[in-house]
């Protein structure tokens, strides 16, 4: 974010027309909104795999004590 901060600065400086200026901003502002959006999908994401992964550590030990059980009651 520092990076696109650091260009708009440096747009808002420029000596363009303003139209040109202005839509370079609002690209800018776009870029941003896309880079916040991606970074709370990663985040939700991230929420869901550690969820995911403790789901399967349960099943995986219902598993191993089903295995267990069967073979105790076998021998």
């Amino acid at each position: 974010m520092r990076e696109i901060g650091s260009i708009e600065e440096k747009v808002s400086a420029l000596d363009i027309e303003e139209g040109v200026r202005k839509r370079i901003l609002d690209l800018i502002e776009q870029a941003k909104n896309a880079e916040a959006t991606h970074a709370k999908t990663v985040k939700d994401m991230d929420g869901s795999v550690s969820s995911l992964g403790q789901t399967l550590d349960k099943t995986g030990s219902r598993l191993l004590q089903m295995a267990a059980t069967m073979l105790a009651l076998r021998g």
